[in-house]
């Protein structure tokens, strides 16, 4: 049987009801949420979804907000899933399970296990789209893919570009489709394994494409370990199965070192929350420790070095 497209919003809702409302809402689709917005009263949000066999294809549209994750184990037994999510407009911060902070940027996405604990904050405007996939058919195409859970993959090889092209076009037919509600339950595990190839080609496809293949996957892994404040290059050998010296190599081909890349995302990780709303509480210590320093005082000496100014001058706008 052939399902429609599903439209839910809180467009006209009275402000005080709005976050009950979309709690509600995403309880249709994501159980054991919690959503914080950042301006409650002045909250909107609109979830568009579409059953496909066994998989929903969602759009969500709203405001700035926090979203947290907690498990619960009757809720995983009657349904364990996966998420793909893929920001078209804006980006989001993701903290899944024991991983560092990782950011997911436009056109990229990110795998989520929803039986793990997952955090994700993100502003204004954002748009994503996502397809969530029963645990027994990802894992059909993609044994083991709880290893994969909380890693953001970048568009920049022929799976996870064909991925996305995917994603667009089914969100086209969620949002805009002269013919909503013709998708066929048949596709459910076609879906599923350009889910999977995606994500298995994040670990192997940089063998196939060599030095330059390997940098990309490697500059993804100590993105996604930007928070680890002992992060080594051993990490990323250990993670690839690779030789600590080839890990040095290849960064060291590109004309930056591993030492250097790390700094300088760290640094660059740092400038974001600095201007972020949602952490302007956070004391500059508290970002510092977020983006891997093991002290405020060496965070404030890198950061002046590179930006010409301290990092409360960069917070109130000195630059």
């Amino acid at each position: 049987m052939v399902q429609a497209v599903q439209v839910f919003s809180t467009k006209g809702v009275p402000g005080p009801r709005k976050v009950e409302m979309w709690n509600s809402i995403l309880g249709e689709l994501t159980d054991a949420v919690r959503v914080q917005p950042r301006d409650p009263l002045h909250f909107d949000g609109t979830l568009t979804r579409q059953r496909v066999g066994p998989v929903t294809l969602f759009e969500i549209r709203c405001a700035s907000v926090r979203v947290s994750h907690e498990t619960r184990r009757s809720e995983l037994r009657r349904r364990p899933t996966f998420q793909v999510l893929m920001p078209v407009q804006s980006e989001f911060s993701l903290v899944h399970g024991d991983n560092p902070s990782a950011t997911v940027s436009t056109g990229s996405f990110c795998l989520i296990d929803r039986s793990a604990p997952y955090e994700m904050i993100h502003g204004d405007g954002l748009c994503t789209l996502g397809i969530e996939l029963p645990r027994a058919l990802l894992e059909s195409c993609l044994p083991q893919a709880t290893r994969y859970a909380g890693a953001v993959v970048q568009p920049d090889c022929g799976a996870s570009r064909v991925l996305g092209h995917l994603m667009r076009s089914l969100g086209s037919e969620l949002s805009g489709g002269e013919d909503p509600g013709s998708l066929p339950p048949m596709m459910a595990r076609s879906i599923a394994g350009f889910v999977a190839a995606a994500f298995a080609d994040r670990d192997d496809g940089a063998q196939r494409r060599g030095n330059a293949g390997r940098l990309s996957a490697f500059r993804d892994y100590v993105d996604a370990c930007l928070g680890d404040g002992d992060f080594r290059p051993i990490n990323v050998a250990r993670h690839f199965d690779v030789s600590e010296r080839y890990v040095r190599m290849v960064f060291q081909s590109a004309g930056e070192s591993l030492s250097s890349f790390l700094l300088r995302r760290r640094l660059e990780r740092a400038a974001q929350l600095l201007r972020s709303e949602f952490h302007s509480q956070q004391t500059i210590t508290d970002i510092a420790l977020e983006c891997g320093f093991n002290s405020a005082s060496h965070f404030g000496q890198c950061f002046r070095q590179r930006y010409g100014i301290t990092p409360r001058e960069y917070r109130a706008g000195e630059h």
